[in-house]
């Protein structure tokens, strides 16, 4: 079943984990440092409480870093091993993941 929505599996998986974990080993230790380069003001000032914590600099910073992290590894796989179905499983499998994270918080927001 996985040959049929992924780009060869085995070697697609594990590059999805190395992948993983070089974007979070950067994340967590130049992460802050890119995000103030790039213009991002990650101050910390005061704690958001409510849904405007979403569009909080650090929040869309997180946001953009994802997304490029992700279209980094998509269009790697694009070059070296086009299939029908990687838009769909790569993008689709990215955005099932960011959006699932997404609705927790907003769950919880409405709950209080």
């Amino acid at each position: 079943m996985f040959k049929s929505y992924l780009p060869t599996p085995k070697l697609f998986f594990f590059s999805a984990i190395i992948w993983s974990a070089i974007l979070i080993i950067f994340w967590y230790s130049q992460g802050e440092n890119l995000g103030k380069a790039i213009g991002f003001s990650l101050l910390n000032e005061k704690t958001v409480i409510g849904l405007g914590h979403f569009v909080t600099p650090e929040f869309l910073w997180f946001d953009a870093y994802y997304l490029l992290g992700t279209l980094a590894s998509y269009f790697a796989w694009r070059i070296y091993s086009p299939h029908n179905w990687q838009n769909w499983s790569i993008l689709g499998s990215a955005l099932l993941m960011v959006l699932s994270d997404k609705s927790e918080p907003v769950s919880f927001f409405q709950q209080s």
